[in-house]
């Protein structure tokens, strides 16, 4: 009787559920649900029934047929997560407990369709599978929903000029393993103690998403590193990351890269404008750097002109300069060699371009001497007319100056031959003609100057010919002799009367008289200090009239003779 008694309740129970609640939850008939073997269903709906034979209990009936309704709707959704193995286990990444999908209301429509079509007493194969794959595609999005969610509550919109969304956090196993395990304790855990885990992992997750940056921009950059530059990886990454002309640019060619085949020539021109941007920055923070430790000027030459990229070993000490620039302990001393160095290589490289402008203006060979024979580096004159040409070339509109500097250049350079072959004379009698080598007017002589450019370049001939040497060395001697007696000839003129005692001039001993001579040639001021012009012009009328009387007294002994 008591059976009999409680099963016409609960069948009255069981009717009395069509008033609150759906044929069927979530897809799932209500016969699906396991209603009656839930204590909790139970007890609120023998509350409902109590209240429900209790007049003026509409109020509280209403409520508890809301409870009832929820709590069906919890057995149905229990029901339907139960019967979720078609689903992929990890969504986007996210382990399937993780996601949430109960509360993604399309998510929930398409499960309580594949619900009823599971149901329907013939089942819909093909309906059910299809249902399932729109299901899994959901999953993935809402899945990738809270990824996103969760990111933009703890990452920066952008970490080194990169957008996060760029970023690949999506494949990175070291970020993936922390993003799983901090959205596992913030849905498992609420103590103190996971709340400072939280934080850990979210700090953790915020430095790997700028290492990822950090990464991505280098492989985007890449490009780059073949650029001679002295500057390091460093150094022009953070130009380029200053630059909001570079990053607009970075920006387009991340799109293009989405699409690379359609977008190959884009991509390719984009980054040809990088490179070029990159160069203009570089040379730009170049030319400040050399600006602190080399000379404004080298040679005549600003620092600006000099090719010092095109040489290997300025290249090699300056890009060991910037690199130990970058140290935060450079040593001191060890800067300082390398500027030294630098230093030494500019004035270097602007010699050699001087020395390269020298076949503008200079023959090969001057007076028979090669240019290379020439001590013109050595020479400060030449140098100081050099620096001024260099400094003339380099100034647009001193054409002139250019040209006026190039001949007192070659001037110079005449100057230093005529002294190297002088230098050079030892095969030269000393008193041509009684006169003394010295006071000999060679270099004014066209003839012996030919003979001596010959001779200079037999000498400096590869394979010298000796033979050919001496015959010029007698030339030489024999032209110097008839140089040296034209001298006497025409100093007598400028002196000697015609003759002397009925005696032609020519006729007398004194071009053989040693004494005569010396009192002549001895006295030459040609050379002598300026204090000393005077004391010297007194000293020749003296010598003068000495050597007159000598004449006349010789020219009477010959006769004498006769």
């Amino acid at each position: 009787m008591n059976e009999r008694a409680a099963g016409i309740a609960h069948d009255m129970n069981v009717a009395d559920r069509a008033k609150y609640l759906p044929k069927a939850l979530r897809g799932v008939p209500l016969r699906a649900l396991p209603l009656d073997d839930d204590d909790e269903f139970r007890r609120l709906e023998h509350e409902r029934a109590r209240a429900a034979g209790t007049p003026g209990h509409k109020a509280e009936v209403e409520a508890l047929e809301a409870q009832l309704l929820a709590r069906a709707d919890e057995l149905a959704r229990a029901r339907l997560a139960g019967d979720r193995a078609y689903l992929a286990p990890e969504p986007a990444g996210i382990p399937l407990e993780l996601v949430p999908l109960d509360e993604d209301a399309e998510f929930c429509a398409k499960e309580a369709q594949r619900a009823e079509l599971k149901e329907n007493g013939k089942a819909d194969r093909s309906g059910i599978a299809l249902r399932e794959t729109e299901l899994n595609a959901r999953a993935v999005e809402v899945a990738q929903q809270l990824k996103d969610g969760e990111r933009g509550k703890l990452l920066a919109a952008s970490y080194e000029g990169i957008p996060t969304s760029e970023l690949p956090l999506d494949t990175d196993a070291a970020f993936h393993e922390m993003e799983v395990e901090r959205l596992r304790r913030v849905r498992t855990c609420a103590d103190a103690d996971a709340d400072a885990e939280v934080a850990r992992l979210e700090d953790e997750m915020r430095n790997r998403a700028r290492d990822l940056a950090v990464s991505k921009k280098a492989s985007e950059r890449v490009m780059l590193r073949s650029m001679e530059t002295p500057l390091t990886s460093g150094q022009l990454d953070a130009l380029l990351d200053k630059d909001a002309e570079t990053a607009d640019m970075e920006r387009r060619l991340r799109e293009l890269r989405k699409k690379p085949d359609k977008n190959a020539a884009a991509i390719k021109a984009l980054e040809e404008e990088v490179q070029k941007r990159a160069q203009e920055l570089a040379d730009g923070h170049l030319a400040e750097e050399r600006s602190k430790c080399l000379a404004a000027e080298y040679g005549g030459r600003t620092m600006g002109a000099l090719p010092l990229c095109d040489d290997a070993a300025y290249r090699d000490a300056e890009a060991a300069y910037m690199k130990m620039l970058e140290s935060d302990h450079a040593d001191a001393a060890a800067l300082q060699r390398l500027i030294d160095t630098m230093n030494e290589r500019a004035a270097g490289i602007a010699h050699d371009m001087n020395v390269a402008d020298r076949a503008k203006y200079l023959p090969k060979a001057l007076r028979g001497v090669p240019l290379r024979a020439l001590p013109l580096d050595d020479d400060d004159e030449f140098r100081r007319l050099e620096h001024e040409r260099a400094r003339a070339a380099g100034t647009p509109g001193h054409k002139a100056e250019v040209e006026a500097l190039e001949a007192q250049l070659l001037a110079r350079a005449d100057e230093l031959a005529r002294a190297r072959l002088a230098g050079d004379r030892a095969y030269l009698a000393p008193e041509p003609a009684g006169i003394p080598l010295e006071l000999v007017p060679l270099d004014e002589d066209a003839e012996f100057c030919a003979k001596e450019a010959q001779r200079a370049e037999l000498k400096e001939n590869g394979k010298a010919d000796r033979s050919g040497i001496a015959l010029r060395e007698t030339e030489l001697n024999a032209r110097a002799v008839e140089v040296a007696q034209q001298l006497k000839d025409g100093e007598r003129g400028k002196l000697l009367a015609a003759s002397y005692e009925a005696y032609r001039r020519l006729s007398c001993h004194s071009t053989r008289m040693p004494l005569s001579t010396r009192w002549r040639w001895s006295g030459c001021g040609a050379c002598a200090p300026v204090r000393m012009r005077m004391r010297m012009r007194r000293l020749r009328v003296w010598r003068t009239r000495c050597g007159i009387a000598r004449v006349i007294w010789l020219c009477r002994r010959r006769r004498a003779s006769e």
